[in-house]
């Protein structure tokens, strides 16, 4: 009896260290998984400086790697997107596929980027949602520190972000967002 308590406790020490270190957006050794991390913004501002992605403030510009690896940036210099999903997400499915058809009506003209800010996601379970989206051409990146939803207030998932090339955002909601609203907020932000 007493040597099952013990085990029963180990393994309650166990799993609270392990909510612990996701709660703190720490990954535990996963060997064969990329490194995805966020950057500190690209040209060294903080992060507070340039706004909170609310309309009419300005994007910060940040680097990070995409889920394959690849680097990311974002910023000024051409009209964007942030959408910000979790891979449990079958609501965010929706409008990741209405994000794919604009980045394949806009191609190279826009820069739009999928952000994962749930701790608890994985390389896996983004790609799987890539995947059953459709598997859009624009980047998906794990902000497994939440930095980049604490930075933009993310309250909510299918947070999408859009702004123009000078980094100023022209539309924001936190709802599913069908294709024809996306269209007209890349068009407010600039693109015919």
């Amino acid at each position: 009896m007493r040597r099952n308590l013990l085990i029963g406790l180990a393994v309650l020490v166990a799993l609270v260290a392990s909510v612990a270190a996701i709660s703190a957006g720490k990954r535990t050794g996963q060997a064969g998984r990329p490194q995805v991390a966020v950057a500190q913004p690209a040209d060294g501002q903080t992060a507070g400086a340039t706004g909170d992605g609310e309309q009419g403030s300005t994007i910060a510009p940040f680097s990070a790697r995409d889920i394959d690896g690849r680097r990311v940036r974002v910023g000024a210099g051409k009209p964007g997107a942030l959408f910000f999903f979790a891979g449990w997400c079958g609501s965010c499915q929706v409008e990741a596929r209405a994000l794919g058809r604009v980045q394949d009506e806009l191609g190279s003209r826009v820069a739009i980027t999928a952000v994962s800010p749930d701790p608890s996601d994985s390389v896996k379970a983004i790609r799987r949602f890539r995947r059953n989206s459709g598997a859009p051409s624009y980047p998906f990146v794990w902000d497994s520190a939440g930095a980049l939803g604490k930075q933009y207030a993310v309250r909510a998932l299918d947070t999408t972000i859009v702004f123009d090339k000078a980094g100023r955002v022209v539309f924001r909601d936190a709802a599913v967002t069908d294709v024809d609203t996306l269209r007209a907020a890349f068009r407010k932000a600039g693109m015919r």
